[in-house]
């Protein structure tokens, strides 16, 4: 695997920035009317998974920050 440029790991910082806006974003229509029960679960489900995606998004943002210095 090839090593990223500074560039590329600022074009990848500003994608995961992007991403974690738009899972965030979709976080609070998940929760919106009234559900059932089986719709809650799958609701609180789909949360805990973006939820797990935005970590991991933000793991990979630190480490760019530090590799690049701006931690």
């Amino acid at each position: 695997m090839s090593e990223m440029t500074r560039e590329d790991m600022r074009a990848r910082l500003a994608e995961i920035d992007r991403e974690i806006a738009q899972l965030r974003g979709e976080l609070g229509g998940q929760l919106d009317g009234p559900v059932d029960a089986v719709d809650s679960s799958q609701n609180l489900q789909a949360y805990e998974e973006q939820m797990a995606l935005i970590a991991n998004l933000e793991a990979q943002r630190s480490a760019l920050r530090e590799r690049l210095g701006e931690d």
